[in-house]
């Protein structure tokens, strides 16, 4: 695959990613919350839903992690890499 090519999928897949940290972070918040007042009035008799709606959204935003986070050469996983420069596993420059 042509250098540039990979940079822009990158670029593409980096923005997925930053999308979906956007909507995760509030999720996780509200679970932590949660589980450290169990016993909150805060949502009511909706809790449950809520909890159980937002693992789900865990469960498929980690699914959409694991396909979207992959080198665009090789298309091997990046792992935990948060901004990797070059693909650990091919060597591929994605900046």
């Amino acid at each position: 695959m042509v250098t540039n090519l990979i940079k822009t999928e990158f670029k593409k897949r980096r923005t997925r990613q930053y999308i979906v940290a956007v909507f995760a972070i509030p999720i996780i918040v509200l679970m932590a919350f949660i589980s450290k007042n169990p016993d909150s009035s805060v949502l009511g008799e909706y809790q449950s839903l809520v909890v159980y709606s937002s693992l789900g959204l865990i469960v498929c935003i980690i699914g959409f992690t694991v396909w979207n986070w992959r080198c665009p050469n090789c298309n091997k996983y990046f792992g935990k890499s948060m901004n990797p420069k070059f693909c650990q596993h091919c060597g591929s420059e994605l900046k």
